[in-house]
């Protein structure tokens, strides 16, 4: 019965990437496209600095180490400033609800977070944007949110940047709450 819960999930999961890159693929070329915009950075708790980046619609943060340096770590989120589909996401208007969208993300984050620790990072950050003010009150397994930084784009959105600076996530069954 769990495997064939799973096999759904993994489904989905698949079914939601191939979707996003269907529409990074289709969308025009925004502001931002083919510029890095550093838009963040964020004190990692270890010496170091973990940074958000922008280009067009993906994000990636670079892991920081405790020299201060790039450890060469990073993970991406290709279409996370996809403002009209984030925003009905994330207002429970796809076909799946907030919340069980936000699951399937974090199924994703487990898998990025195990690449990054195992190729040497010495902590488990977890960052990403949303468009509703409310992130500020997410807990993950019981942790609040670390920090949120308001960011608005040459578009005119205001983004929410969320980062945990040390959040090990579990493979399944992670607890999302906006108490």
């Amino acid at each position: 019965m769990m495997n064939r819960i799973r096999g759904k999930w993994k489904l989905l999961i698949f079914l939601l990437i191939l979707g996003g890159a269907f529409l990074v693929t289709r969308q025009g070329a925004d502001s931002t496209q083919g510029k890095d915009e550093l838009i963040a950075t964020f004190d990692n708790g270890i010496g170091g600095m973990d940074t958000m980046i922008r280009n067009g619609k993906a994000l990636t943060l670079e892991v920081g180490s405790k020299s201060g340096e790039v450890e060469g770590l990073e993970w991406k989120d290709k279409s996370a400033f996809n403002y009209d589909t984030k925003k009905e996401l994330e207002e429970g208007k796809g076909i799946v609800s907030a919340e069980e969208g936000f699951q399937m993300k974090l199924v994703v984050a487990y898998h990025m977070q195990q690449s990054i620790y195992s190729a040497g990072a010495a902590h488990y950050p977890l960052a990403n944007v949303s468009t509703q003010a409310n992130i500020k009150n997410l807990k993950i397994n019981g942790q609040a949110v670390d920090e949120v930084k308001e960011y608005v784009d040459a578009d005119g959105h205001t983004w929410y940047l969320w980062y945990f600076k040390n959040l090990k996530l579990r493979e399944d069954e992670n607890v999302v709450s906006f108490e």
